[in-house]
């Protein structure tokens, strides 16, 4: 690809709001990403297969290949000595014997793929020389109602004539002139649907010979004021839901980094009941061991360090006491369900319970 037309990528997804790289399916090469990527995988990722867990490359088939998609959940990324859980889509072409694909990527905790909130998600579309449909993406053929009968198509298969008409002049100039669009907000009515309001960037994709083969397109759905109150509500209510479950289960989640002290990576919030705040944990102004009974540590820390030598399938369940933000000191019993290592860094997850009545009444 030459570089005129790697420019033409890298300006397409840097107006893109979303985690998006593109890169050769042949190569893994990385040639072009927005800065929210960055912000994920790093400023210097190259290549894909690097920053896979074992750096195995995702290999696909000929129909996803040939402009097909999939999506996949919770994968692992490894950057640095980081460790990511991401979910992503992945959109493809072939281009000059060679496969492009488009990556769209969060991390798994946002839950952005779940359906309240996928309407982030940017959503593409590709179309030949003559504006008819190549490829679409997953929740473009969503909101567009395609049930996959797309290829072949042309918009007004699924818009209204006034939306039709009006995409079709954009696209036509952009294949006459080659000149990009971005930033476009224009209203989009499906067939038999509501109305859209969408935020649309466009580009000419030219082969290695410079002449223009196909429009490449993304949009993202802008929300009105009650949209994004009922995303926002149904956020709401599953962390009100999650946060019920840890209140009323007594049962305090944990993960630590296994460096100096074990300061606290992740606590769920009824962890508040022993008096520490999120941000005193969190920045490592208190770490465990400072709240680990002196005479219990060794045996805690003994304990984990056999575990990781060891090679053990699991590790026992441990009981000691800390020390409450006001001095006092309580049982609890801590179980492991994860001690795993990221690059360099080992990191331990497990959940505790307060079992100090019942050691009381022994």
């Amino acid at each position: 690809m030459k570089r005129i037309a790697k420019k033409l990528f890298q300006e397409f997804v840097d107006y893109i709001d979303f985690p998006t790289m593109i890169y050769f399916y042949e190569s893994g090469k990385i040639f072009a990403i927005n800065e929210p990527a960055k912000a994920i995988i790093g400023a210097k990722s190259k290549e894909v297969a690097v920053l896979l867990e074992n750096q195995e490359r995702i290999r696909f088939n000929r129909e996803i290949l040939d402009y097909g998609k999939e999506l996949f959940y919770n994968k692992w990324m490894c950057i640095g000595e980081e460790k990511w859980e991401v979910d992503f889509e992945i959109n493809c072409f072939p281009l000059d014997n060679q496969h492009i694909v488009v990556c769209f990527f969060e991390q798994s905790y946002k839950q952005v793929y779940v359906k309240h909130l996928s309407v982030q998600i940017p959503r593409m579309f590709l179309k030949d020389a003559d504006l008819n449909f190549l490829s679409v993406s997953h929740y473009f053929m969503l909101d567009a109602n395609m049930q996959n009968h797309y290829i072949g198509k042309k918009n007004d298969s699924f818009l209204d004539p006034e939306s039709s008409e009006y995409i079709d002049e954009i696209e036509r100039e952009i294949m006459e002139d080659g000149i990009s669009q971005y930033n476009m907000i224009h209203t989009m009515k499906v067939i038999g649907r509501t109305e859209y309001f969408v935020k649309t960037n466009r580009m000419r994709v030219i082969d290695r010979n410079g002449k223009g083969v196909a429009i490449l397109g993304v949009y993202s759905l802008i929300l009105n004021r009650n949209e994004y109150k009922g995303m926002l509500d149904a956020t709401l209510r599953e962390n009100g839901i999650l946060n019920q479950i840890f209140w009323r289960s007594g049962l305090y989640i944990f993960s630590w980094k296994l460096v100096d002290k074990w300061p606290v990576e992740y606590v769920s919030p009824n962890f508040s009941v022993f008096g520490y705040t999120m941000y005193e944990l969190y920045s490592g102004k208190v770490k465990w061991k400072d709240i680990i009974h002196p005479d219990d540590w060794d045996d805690m820390e003994s304990a984990v360090k056999e575990f990781i030598q060891n090679g053990s399938k699991s590790m026992k369940i441990l009981s000691y006491r800390i020390k409450k933000a006001d001095g006092q000191y309580v049982w609890i019993k801590d179980e492991t369900f994860n001690i795993s290592m990221t690059g360099e860094q080992w990191y331990r997850e497990g959940v505790i319970t307060d079992i100090n009545e019942k050691k009381i009444l022994l």
